[in-house]
């Protein structure tokens, strides 16, 4: 009997170490898992952190590549607008020389052959005109007909010598273009042309036997001794030219007849002063 007990308390014995270790086992085996799935998470985050380390040292270089590039064209497109700035403004520059350029070219040739403007000095003219007043001299007209009776023409007295340009001074035609400084012109009234017949005497003045009828003359008209009167016959290519202030003037009488040579052109339009203004 009494090993009966012991015995079927051996087998209880045995069956709770059974379960114990049943338990410990589960245990183990449910920790195992865990371990298992913790191992398994930690390599995936390790792995995640790899990627997303990788992708950060990529990242960064890429950027920085990406904003050398964009620097590098923002600078070379500064360059071109700066180049292109600098062509422009040469551009512009030129442009205005050649203008500037041409523009001198033409008023120096307009004013050679076409008109000039002049200012009158002195009283040899008055009272038509008086000193100070401005002119244009019209310049073409002589090119292609001669000076008419009545026409107020200026002419050279005396060559200058001391050249604008020393330089240009043999150059054609630099005389018409560029004259010296210190030429000397006058301006005068022709009275008597080729072919006519002049005559000086009672303070007046004939012309073919005809006595003028001058109300622009002031003054007595003498003959002085400049030449010699009467003149039968006014030889080609010259002009006899007398001031319109008879008493106060230097013109032919005293200087002798203007060649046509020397005639620059014809007074046409008194530009100043203003209340003056208008054709001579």
């Amino acid at each position: 009997m009494n090993n009966f007990n012991e015995n079927k308390n051996n087998d209880l014995e045995n069956k709770e170490n059974d379960l114990s270790n049943q338990e410990s086992y589960d245990h183990v085996a449910d920790n195992s898992d865990e371990n298992i799935n913790v191992n398994e998470q930690g390599s995936a985050d390790q792995e995640n952190i790899s990627e997303q380390d990788e992708g950060e040292a990529i990242e960064p270089d890429g950027s920085n590549n990406g904003d050398t590039i964009e620097k590098q064209e923002q600078k070379s497109d500064e360059q071109n607008k700066e180049s292109k700035r600098k062509k422009s403004v040469l551009k512009e520059v030129l442009q205005w020389a050649s203008v500037i350029v041409v523009a001198l070219i033409v008023s120096l040739l307009l004013r050679s052959f076409v008109f000039e403007f002049v200012m009158v000095d002195g009283p040899s003219m008055q009272k038509t005109m008086f000193t100070g007043q401005r002119l244009v001299v019209y310049k073409l007209g002589y090119q292609f007909s001669f000076p008419k009776r009545g026409d107020i023409v200026v002419f050279k007295f005396q060559e200058g010598t001391q050249s604008e340009i020393p330089f240009l001074d043999n150059m054609p035609l630099n005389d018409k273009i560029l004259p010296k400084k210190d030429e000397v012109d006058y301006i005068k009234r022709v009275i008597a042309v080729p072919g006519d017949k002049v005559d000086i005497r009672d303070g007046s003045v004939y012309v073919n036997d005809k006595k003028l009828v001058e109300p622009y003359a002031v003054g007595v008209t003498n003959a002085f001794s400049g030449l010699k009167f009467p003149i039968d016959k006014i030889p080609p290519n010259k002009i006899f030219a007398v001031g319109d202030n008879r008493e106060m003037s230097s013109d032919s009488r005293m200087i002798g007849l203007i060649d046509i040579s020397q005639v620059k052109g014809k007074a046409v339009f008194r530009i100043y002063p203003f209340d003056k203004m208008g054709s001579l």
